[in-house]
């Protein structure tokens, strides 16, 4: 397996996942590979929005690989929006409660994305951010069948927030870019999964043809 399949095969098993990414790692790419590994384990497929974080997501997905129906499924529940109808706003408990309303009596095993909560952070602070992340990851108790994967930008966070916020994750693949020789590399460290063989363990991916390719 490679580490995509790896944490996608955990994040089945346990929840809530995080994807943590810095700028420049095509996070895109390993978000819409990992739907296409896990989708079919789910009926419903609901992405939280922060700020239409959507957004450069769904652009991406439409302009390198094209429409094969990965973002049809999706079902958006914006938040913050300044361009979708039916935004919500307010306080992190206020907010997680109407989302899980949203999602609480769809029937079928669900899966919630949560997008943008680096923006989150950005505009409200990193103290919010611990009050919201673990409400946020635990929509379980409005709708027991169901799973999350944030996906967040840990380079703006403080190392105190970035621990505080792996305590509350069953699953952490980190995407990170470092130097190698003459070139810089992009890579896909397995922080924590089920599979603790594979913990702490790096691949580096390039990006062929539309396709991931994992190397050692």
């Amino acid at each position: 397996m490679n580490p995509l399949e790896i944490f996608a095969k955990s994040s089945l098993e346990v929840t809530p996942s995080l994807i943590e990414y810095e700028v420049g790692t095509e996070v895109e790419m390993i978000l819409y590979n990992y739907l296409k590994l896990v989708s079919e384990n789910y009926t419903n497929v609901f992405v939280i929005s922060f700020f239409d974080a959507h957004i450069p997501f769904f652009e991406y997905i439409k302009r390198v690989v094209g429409d094969d129906g990965v973002i049809d499924k999706c079902n958006l529940l914006p938040v913050y929006s300044k361009k979708e109808i039916g935004t919500l706003d307010g306080a992190a408990p206020s907010i997680v409660a109407l989302l899980g309303r949203s999602i609480q009596n769809r029937k079928g095993r669900s899966l919630v994305v949560i997008l943008g909560l680096d923006y989150y952070t950005a505009i409200f602070g990193e103290e919010h951010l611990v009050q919201m992340y673990p409400r946020i990851t635990n929509l379980k108790v409005y709708k027991e069948d169901l799973s999350t994967v944030s996906i967040l930008n840990t380079k703006i966070l403080s190392d105190k927030t970035i621990q505080i916020i792996n305590n509350f994750s069953f699953n952490v693949a980190r995407l990170g870019i470092e130097r190698k020789e003459e070139t810089f590399e992009r890579y896909l460290l397995l922080v924590k999964t089920i599979f603790v063989e594979y913990n702490l363990r790096k691949w580096h991916y390039r990006i062929e043809n539309s396709e991931l390719v994992f190397y050692e």
